[in-house]
C-alpha cells in the first residue's frame, strides 16, 4: 500500500469549505434577489417605454389626421380663391368693356351734340362776326379821324402861335 501523504490543509478545510460553500450560495441568492430586482425595474421601464410609445404613435397619429384634415381645408380654400379670382376677373373685364362702350357712347352723343349746336348757331357766329368786324372798322376810323383832327388842329396852333 501506497504511502499517503499528509496534506499541509489543516483539517477543518471541509468545515471551511462548507462555510465558503454557505457564503457563496448566500452571496448567490443576493445577487439573484439583486438581478431579480433589476429585472423588475427592468419591467417597469420597458412598461413605461410601451406606454410612451404608444402614448407617442396616438399622438402622431392625432397630429396626422389632423395635418390631413388642414391639408384638405387649405386645398379647398385654395380652390375658392381660385374660383374667385376667376370670377372677379371675368367681372373685372366685362365691366372695363361696359364702361369703355358707355364712355364711347357719351363721347359720340357730345359730338353730336356740339355738331348741332355748331350748326344751330352758326348763323348767329356769323352775324356777330360781322357786327363786330363792322364795330371795329368804325373804331378805327374814328381813331384815324381823331389823329387828323389833332394833327389839323397842332397845326392850326402852331400858325396861330406866329400871329399872335
Amino acid at each position: 500500500m501506497p504511502v499517503k501523504k499528509k496534506s499541509s490543509r489543516p483539517a477543518h478545510t471541509a468545515q471551511n469549505v462548507a462555510v465558503s460553500i454557505a457564503m457563496l450560495e448566500q452571496q448567490a441568492q443576493q445577487s439573484a434577489a439583486q438581478f431579480a430586482m433589476l429585472g423588475d425595474r427592468f419591467d417597469r421601464i420597458l412598461e413605461k417605454v410601451e406606454q410612451l410609445t404608444l402614448n407617442t404613435t396616438t399622438l402622431i397619429s392625432r397630429h396626422d389626421s389632423q395635418i390631413q384634415v388642414l391639408q384638405k381645408q387649405l386645398v379647398s380654400t385654395d380652390v375658392a380663391l381660385r374660383e374667385t379670382r376667376d370670377k372677379i376677373d371675368e367681372m373685372n373685364t366685362h365691366l372695363t368693356d361696359q364702361l369703355s362702350k358707355q364712355i364711347h357712347e357719351a363721347l359720340q352723343e357730345m359730338s353730336q351734340a356740339l355738331d348741332e349746336f355748331a350748326t344751330k348757331h352758326s348763323d348767329d357766329t356769323t352775324k356777330f362776326d360781322r357786327r363786330i368786324t363792322a364795330l371795329e372798322r368804325w373804331r378805327w376810323m374814328l381813331i384815324g379821324a381823331g389823329l387828323a383832327l389833332g394833327l389839323t388842329f397842332g397845326k392850326v396852333l402852331d400858325i396861330l402861335k406866329v400871329f399872335v
